[in-house]
């Protein structure tokens, strides 16, 4: 049996309890101690995965207890290190706030051996086993995912055998459809894109075509030019496929299914409208189909069918960028270039599309567990939600940076601390020499004390101007930031760009760029693309937080899974979003109306009284069922709705009020409402 002990980090300000915890532990643990928060940050950031818990205090100079488990998130350590925090303070905020922000486990002073000792042991043996089921769950739901990925391929293989093809076109659209993904996400922040979306999609396009299995066989694998009759039958597959998917004994909107619904009807639609079999124009056709048509046609072209030869790499991107294959959206041709000299290697390897796909699990994993993958558009998404202010300094090499006033710490992403070859993470800018040799000591102190100056409240908004050292030479940048309030709770989000010399002469016109830019990326951050109304991102970062708000309303739409099955998925989008118009036009302007997610709304009430509240769920009740759709007159639809009135903390109403829609759905009153009182509730 090993003798190696394990290690514990504890941190706090008085040497006393410090000694008293020691002299506690030390017979069982390697005992490391630090007297304040950035000293165990420092500390951290080299050994973290060398301890086996930390022991914290809350109240410390130069950072206390909550400012290191802030950057124990930031920098994912708190994910692999348990935290037990140790304080004099017994108040349930200073305990929640400790829980909120990942502390495992929290004693109180004065000391008992025994628990502490115990508490400790406990940490350690959960820890370990968390890890050990996490382990367990990612190497099952790796095998599950090789599980479907082979019976979709096993199927999608089946259609290319009938139509006379090797099966290499099954392959090669997955890889095709990848490529395309990972460089769209590089390029542009329109498409909400994470790497489990690319991977989902990529699979989903193996079944592009499986409506073919529909098609006669005359037809399917003529050698000659179609006839108007044969073509109009030929065109029927995508529909057909479609049809093939929502068939299917699950529900449609599991994200598998959603995606490849959308692939199998949509895949030979045209960004002009004049594709089939529905005619969609521009961003109407989603993302997915756009890029799987894209793949589509290009392993087509360079592929030999038993009607023509393949074409060369050059002639199919002169084909498809000169529009003789139909009009394509003008970002995925900037990205189909941009992959072009990796396609024209490729067609010389035919197991390119093989090689790739093996590798891709472990390569996205990897980039997805430090963060590596992410483009401009996920890091903004990422890090609004769990810091205070982010910038991104250059768009070209992707340099990131956050500023936390509280912490004296200036954050960079992986890439843009390579590009300025600086640390990841610095602990007060001014007194670094590395930072000061690349940005101007007075340029970098006039930023941080405009962004301390958004902090102390004396202004909504900051802009200033700073100086990098970029490649040798110094390159001008202008920043121009405002704060948004999360709850309760101040932040600043803000955008820094490098300006050309006509850039930095314009000077208001750009800063007024920058400005539009920023509003409009809070605005695509938190707006539902369906509804048009506000999204669960925003429950989660400007209401889930909320205290004393007044009442909370679930709402949910009753047979919702028939309108798709009945109407199809387009009608079951109009009905969701003719539901948050009524609801959106029915509440005041202080209350707030999202959609939680699928068919679920929530709505909050900060300020309202109780038969207020009661006479408004009925109203938002009413109002929907009375709602018509212009183009299906004889569809009603309804909503069940769960109300919890307190006053209280909105997270903890939400899942009363989940509670009490399900039993609205499940028995004869469309409302159900509860009034959460001290020491219990009343109906």
């Amino acid at each position: 049996m090993s003798n190696i002990k394990q290690k514990v980090l504890i941190v706090d300000d008085s040497a006393m309890n410090r000694a008293l915890l020691e002299s506690m532990l030390e017979d069982q643990f390697e005992i490391v101690e630090r007297e304040n928060g950035a000293e165990a940050v420092e500390l951290l950031r080299e050994q973290a995965s060398e301890f086996s818990v930390l022991l914290l205090d809350i109240q410390m100079p130069v950072l206390d207890g909550f400012g290191v488990l802030e950057s124990m998130r930031r920098n994912k350590w708190i994910e692999d290190l348990p935290v037990i925090m140790i304080s004099s303070e017994t108040g349930s905020s200073f305990i929640e706030q400790a829980y909120e922000l990942g502390a495992t486990d929290y004693i109180s002073r004065p000391f008992d051996e025994a628990v502490v000792r115990r508490r400790i042991e406990n940490t350690i043996l959960l820890s370990a086993r968390q890890r050990q089921l996490t382990e367990i769950v990612v190497d099952q739901i790796r095998e599950k995912r090789k599980s479907d990925q082979m019976m979709i391929s096993i199927l999608a293989h089946s259609v290319e055998f009938r139509n006379g093809e090797s099966g290499q076109h099954v392959i090669h659209i997955r890889a095709l459809t990848r490529l395309l993904l990972q460089r769209l996400l590089q390029r542009t922040q329109q498409y909400p894109l994470t790497p489990e979306d690319i991977t989902l999609i990529s699979t989903a396009s193996a079944l592009h075509d499986v409506g073919k299995l529909s098609i006669p066989d005359e037809v399917l694998n003529k050698p000659g030019r179609y006839t108007e009759e044969e073509y109009a039958v030929m065109k029927q597959h995508a529909a057909a496929g479609a049809e093939m998917i929502r068939a299917l004994p699950y529900d449609p909107n599991e994200p598998l299914l959603k995606i490849s619904y959308e692939i199998c009807r949509w895949h030979h639609e045209r960004y002009d409208g004049k594709g089939y079999p529905d005619g969609l124009q521009g961003d109407a056709i989603p993302i997915a189909a756009q890029v799987v048509a894209m793949a589509d046609v290009y392993d087509a072209l360079t592929s030999e069918r038993c009607y023509k030869k393949a074409f060369s790499h050059e002639q199919a991107m002169e084909m498809i960028l000169g529009g003789q294959c139909g009009a394509f959206n003008p970002l995925l041709l900037d990205c189909l270039e941009d992959i072009g000299p990796e396609l024209k290697h490729s067609l010389s390897d035919p197991n390119w599309a093989e090689q790739d796909d093996e590798q891709d699990d472990a390569i996205t994993q990897q980039l997805h567990k430090y963060g590596l993958y992410s483009t401009e558009r996920r890091l903004l998404e990422q890090e609004y939600t769990r810091q205070r202010l982010h910038f991104v300094l250059d768009y070209a090499n992707d340099i990131f940076c956050s500023y936390m006033p509280q912490d004296e710490t200036l954050t960079l992403n992986t890439c843009g601390a390579a590009q300025l070859g600086l640390r990841t993470m610095i602990e007060h800018p001014l007194r670094d020499p590395a930072l000061l040799a690349c940005v101007e000591e007075a340029s970098l102190a006039r930023f941080l004390e405009t962004v301390r100056a958004v902090y102390d409240h004396t202004r909504s908004d900051f802009r200033c101007e700073m100086t990098l050292i970029c490649g040798g030479t110094p390159c001008r940048f202008h920043c121009d930031g405002r704060a948004v309030w999360v709850g309760s709770e101040e932040r600043c989000v803000g955008l820094i760009m490098k300006l050309s010399p006509a850039e930095d002469r314009a000077g208001d016109a750009e800063r007024a760029r920058l400005s539009r830019t920023i509003s409009n990326y809070h605005k695509e951050v938190y707006t539902d693309p369906v509804t048009g109304i506000q999204n669960r991102r925003y429950y989660d970062d400007h209401l889930r937080g909320m205290t004393e708000v007044d009442a909370v309303a679930m709402m949910d739409v009753n047979e919702f899974k028939h309108i798709n099955d009945t109407y199809g998925h387009l009608v079951g989008d109009q009905v969701l979003r003719k539901i948050a118009e009524v609801l959106q036009r029915s509440v005041r302007r202080s209350d707030a109306v999202v959609r939680f997610g699928g068919d679920e709304f929530v709505a909050v009430f900060p300020d309202i009284p109780e038969t207020k509240f009661r006479d408004k769920l009925q109203e938002l009740e009413t109002a929907v069922r009375e709602a018509a759709l212009p183009d299906h007159p004889a569809l009603r639809v309804s909503i069940s709705v769960g109300g919890v009135y307190g006053p209280g903390r909105v997270s903890h109403m939400i899942g009363k009020a989940d509670d009490l829609m399900y039993r609205a759905k499940r028995g004869k009153d469309d409302i159900v409402i509860t009034t959460v009182v001290e020491g219990g509730e009343t109906s």
